[in-house]
């Protein structure tokens, strides 16, 4: 496979923050493998050409937003030259059994999504299906946001919850109304930070 380009586009944790692209080539043939794997930052955009017998490890770094969307679009001739897409978690190698995956023929595209919660990062594997000669195909991601306002707001009253439950752990049980209101407290906290983490994310 001989890649036309390659793009990595950063992170932006805010509307304000505008990214950067860098550009770079895929070394060949070391991403045959999931040990050569192309590192990237999501969200990304990269067009690449496969070919029979070949195939492409990508392994994608995720920022805090835990949902990426993932389009894969095929270059070849319509309806013929299959491609596949599969998606791995990526602390766990050698990756086995993709959490999701789509097939895209010639002259189409699809989409996954890849949502286990806690992950880091992603191994993105494409494969050929019945591919002759060479085909193109670009694989890209949503543009995921973090509200940084609200991610300022979550470390906050995290801060205001472990200080509650502290003083909670030295009250004598004599001071029952006192323990109420701080549980009361404690409860508000956490009802607040699981409120700010709902919209903590938004993807473009």
């Amino acid at each position: 496979m001989k890649p036309r380009f390659l793009t990595s586009l950063a992170v932006c944790v805010s509307a304000a923050v505008f990214c950067q692209p860098s550009i770079g080539q895929e070394p060949e043939p070391a991403n045959d493998v999931y040990t050569g794997a192309e590192s990237v930052n999501s969200p990304v955009a990269l067009t690449y050409s496969i070919s029979a017998g070949d195939e492409d490890w990508i392994l994608i770094n995720k920022g805090l937003c835990e949902d990426i969307t993932f389009r894969l679009q095929n270059d070849g001739s319509p309806l013929l030259d299959g491609i596949r897409l599969e998606l791995y978690v990526g602390a766990i190698t050698p990756p086995t059994n993709a959490v999701d995956q789509v097939v895209v023929v010639g002259g189409q595209s699809g989409s996954v999504k890849f949502s286990v919660k806690g992950v880091k990062t992603i191994y993105a594997r494409v494969t050929p299906i019945d591919v002759t000669g060479s085909i193109d195909y670009t694989l890209s991601s949503t543009s995921v946001n973090v509200n940084v306002a609200i991610l300022a707001d979550i470390q906050r009253v995290k801060k205001r919850l472990k200080r509650l439950q502290r003083n909670l752990k030295g009250i004598p049980n004599s001071k029952k109304k006192r323990i109420s209101r701080l549980k009361k407290r404690i409860s508000t906290a956490k009802a607040t930070i699981k409120k700010f983490r709902a919209s903590l994310c938004s993807e473009m």
